[in-house]
C-alpha cells in the first residue's frame, strides 16, 4: 500500500476530492485551508489513525465518506462545526466511544455508523448508549435477530452470485421461483446500495431493481446490460443520489422523469447508446431532443456524464442553472449548434468536456471566467479565434482545442498556464510563431501543435514526454532544445522541411536512428 499523500492539505482551491477504492495507508494528515471543499471521499482504502480535528476547517463540506478503512479513536466533536454537511458515512471502521450529539452529526441515522463495534450513540440513532459489559444485549437480542434474517439475506446473495458467472443473464420475474421472490421482497427494504460493476452481466435489468424506494446508489457500470430506462423512475427511486450505468448497452431516450429525482448528485450514463428516438419534424427537418431541457431540475447534481452516446440536438441552455455542477461530460456524441453562453453561470465547474461533437460557432469568451476549470476539452468544429479570456485560466491542467478551425496567434499571456500538463492545439490554422513566454510552461508533459502553419519550434520545455509538431513548416536543423528533452517518449517531426545531421548520441535519436 502507498502512504496517504502528505500534500493533500495544500489543495486550497479543490471542490471535489475522490480518492476512494485505492490502496492508501497511514494516517490522514492534518488538513487546513480547504475552505472550498464540498465533497470528500476516502472510502475503501487502508487508512488508520484518528479523524483529524482539523476537519472542522472544511467549512463548506457537504459530503464526507470515510467508510471501509481502519480508522480508530473517537469521532471528534469538531465535526459538529460542519454546518452544511448533508451526507456522512463513517461505517466499517474501528471507531469507539459515543457519537457526538451536537451539530449536524446528530442528524444522521445508524446507517452512517454501522460496523464500528465499539461505537455507541443516542436513541434517535438507533444505537444503544454506551455502557461497559453489555455483551448480554448482544447474546439475547442482536445474535438471534441476525440468525433469523440470515436465510432471507442468503436468498438475495444466491441470486446475485448466479449472475456473476461468465456472461450471466440477470433473471427476469418469470425465471425466479415464488419463494425466492417472496424472500427478496422481505429484505428489499434494507437495501441502500447495489453495486454489480465490472462483471459480465448481459440482458435486460430486472425491473424490480428500479422499484427499491430506499436505494441511494445503483452501480451497474462496465457490463453488457441492455434495454431502456423505465418511465416514472423518479417515483420508483425517490431517494437515489448516485446512478452509475456507464459502459453498457442501454439505449432509447433518457426519460424526462429522471430530472425529478431531486436528491441526485451523480448521473453517469456514458458509453451506451442513448439517443433521441422521439423526434419533432418541422419543415422536413428532424430536431433531436436527446438531453431533456428539464435537466435544470437537478439542483443538487455535481456530475453529469453523457459522453460516448448517440445524442443529437443542441446543448440545452438550462444546463447553466445547475449551480453545483462540477463535471460536464458530453463528449463524442452528435450534438450540433453553438456552445451557449448560458453555461457560464456554472462557476463551480471543474471539467468541461465537449469534444468529438459537431458544434459550430465560436468559443464563448465567458468560459474564461470559470476560474475553477482544470480540464477544458472543446475539440469539435469551432471557428474564429481563441478568446483572450481563456488565457486567464491559471489553474488549467488539460487544455484541448484540437480539430477546430481556429486562427490567430498564441499570445504572450500563455505564460499564465503555469501548471498545465497537457495542451493539444493540433489541426487548426494557428499562425507561424511561438511566443517567447511559452518557456514558462515548465510542467507541460504532452504537447501537440501538428497540422498548423508553424515555422518555429518550441524550446526549453524540460518536462515534455510527448511532442507532436508534424505537418507544419518547420525548417533548418532540429533545435538543440528538442535534443535536450530527457523524458521524451513520443516525438513526431514528420512532414516538415528540417535538414542537417541527427547526432547519434543525442536523446531523440532513439526515435530515428
Amino acid at each position: 500500500m502507498d502512504l496517504f499523500p502528505s500534500g493533500f492539505g495544500t489543495l486550497g482551491a479543490a471542490i471535489d476530492v475522490d480518492l476512494s477504492r485505492n490502496r492508501f495507508s497511514g494516517h490522514i494528515p492534518t488538513i487546513g485551508g480547504l475552505n472550498n471543499l464540498q465533497h470528500l471521499s476516502l472510502r475503501c482504502n487502508g487508512l488508520q489513525g484518528q479523524i483529524p480535528e482539523s476537519f472542522e476547517e472544511m467549512t463548506s463540506l457537504e459530503f464526507l465518506d470515510l467508510s471501509n478503512n481502519s480508522i480508530s479513536g473517537r469521532i471528534p466533536k469538531s465535526l459538529g462545526a460542519l454546518m452544511y454537511l448533508k451526507y456522512l458515512n463513517l461505517s466499517f471502521n474501528k471507531l469507539e466511544g459515543e457519537i457526538p450529539t451536537g451539530g449536524p452529526v446528530a442528524n444522521f441515522s445508524a446507517e452512517s455508523f454501522v460496523g464500528n463495534h465499539a461505537l455507541c450513540g443516542s436513541p434517535q440513532l438507533q444505537v444503544s448508549p454506551w455502557k461497559p459489559r453489555r455483551n448480554i444485549v448482544f447474546l439475547l437480542i442482536v445474535l438471534p435477530l441476525s440468525i433469523a434474517l440470515m436465510p432471507l439475506v442468503l436468498a438475495l446473495v444466491l441470486v446475485l452470485l448466479k449472475c456473476r458467472k461468465r456472461r450471466s443473464k440477470i433473471p427476469n420475474d418469470f425465471e425466479m421461483s415464488t419463494q425466492v421472490k417472496y424472500r427478496m421482497k422481505l429484505v428489499i427494504f434494507l437495501i441502500y446500495r447495489i453495486s454489480l460493476e465490472s462483471n459480465k452481466l448481459v440482458g435486460v435489468v430486472l425491473a424490480s431493481i428500479f422499484n427499491i424506494s430506499t436505494l441511494k446508489e445503483l452501480s451497474l457500470v462496465d457490463n453488457e446490460l441492455s434495454g431502456v430506462l423505465p418511465s416514472g423512475i423518479d417515483i420508483r427511486l425517490p431517494n437515489l443520489e448516485g446512478l452509475y450505468l456507464a459502459s453498457n448497452r442501454f439505449s432509447g431516450k433518457i426519460p424526462n422523469s429522471i430530472t425529478n429525482i431531486s436528491k441526485l448528485t451523480i448521473l453517469e450514463l456514458a458509453s451506451n447508446s442513448f439517443s433521441d428516438h422521439i423526434r419533432s419534424t418541422i419543415d422536413n427537418c428532424s430536431i433531436g431532443v436527446a438531453i431533456p431541457k428539464e435537466i435544470e431540475n437537478l439542483q443538487n447534481l455535481m456530475v453529469l456524464g453523457l459522453g460516448n452516446n448517440v445524442l443529437t440536438g443542441s446543448i440545452p441552455v438550462t444546463l447553466g442553472r445547475l449551480q453545483k455542477l462540477q463535471g460536464l461530460y458530453l463528449q463524442h456524441n452528435k450534438l450540433t449548434g453553438f456552445i451557449p453562453d448560458d453555461l457560464c453561470p456554472m462557476d463551480r465547474l471543474v471539467d468541461m468536456t465537449l469534444e468529438g461533437n459537431k458544434l459550430s460557432g465560436s468559443i464563448p469568451a465567458c468560459v474564461g471566467n470559470l476560474s475553477f476549470l482544470r480540464v477544458l476539452l472543446l475539440g469539435s468544429s469551432l471557428t474564429s479565434v481563441i478568446p483572450s479570456t481563456l488565457w486567464k485560466l491559471k489553474d488549467i491542467l488539460n487544455f484541448n482545442l484540437s480539430s477546430n478551425s481556429l486562427n490567430g496567434s498564441l499570445p504572450l499571456d500563455i505564460e499564465n498556464f503555469r501548471v498545465v500538463t497537457s495542451m493539444d492545439l493540433c489541426r487548426n490554422h494557428l499562425s507561424v510563431y511561438i511566443p517567447s513566454t511559452f518557456t514558462s510552461l515548465k510542467d507541460l508533459q504532452i504537447h501537440s501543435l501538428r497540422d498548423n502553419g508553424l515555422q518555429e519550434s518550441v524550446s526549453d520545455l524540460e518536462s515534455l514526454e510527448f511532442l507532436d509538431l508534424a505537418n507544419n513548416s518547420l525548417s533548418g536543423t532540429i533545435p538543440k532544445s528538442i535534443e535536450a528533452l530527457l523524458y521524451i517518449n513520443h516525438l513526431n517531426l514528420s512532414f516538415n522541411q528540417l535538414e542537417g545531421e541527427i547526432h547519434p548520441k543525442r536523446t531523440f535519436c532513439k526515435f530515428l536512428c
